[in-house]
């Protein structure tokens, strides 16, 4: 067969997250978040621990926006 395989890792496809514009604390009030995310043009953030920092989870663009969204009742 001439299928060509092409072996990644998930480095290799996610770029990599900016301690300063790429990271967020999980006390940040949402609608903030959002706006960081627009005015830095980043559709992701790293949540993290406000006391030690610690990796949470992630947050979206999408998921901020349609929080926001719910609040408003407009969904």
């Amino acid at each position: 067969s001439n299928e060509q395989r092409y072996i990644f890792n998930v480095s290799d496809v996610i770029g990599s997250f900016d301690r300063v514009s790429d990271v967020i604390s999980e006390e940040e009030e949402a609608v903030e978040a959002l706006k960081r995310m627009l005015k830095a043009q980043k559709n992701v953030f790293a949540v993290v621990e406000a006391a030690s920092g610690n990796f949470i989870g992630v947050i979206t663009r999408s998921d901020l926006a349609t929080y926001i969204e719910m609040l408003k009742g407009r969904i």
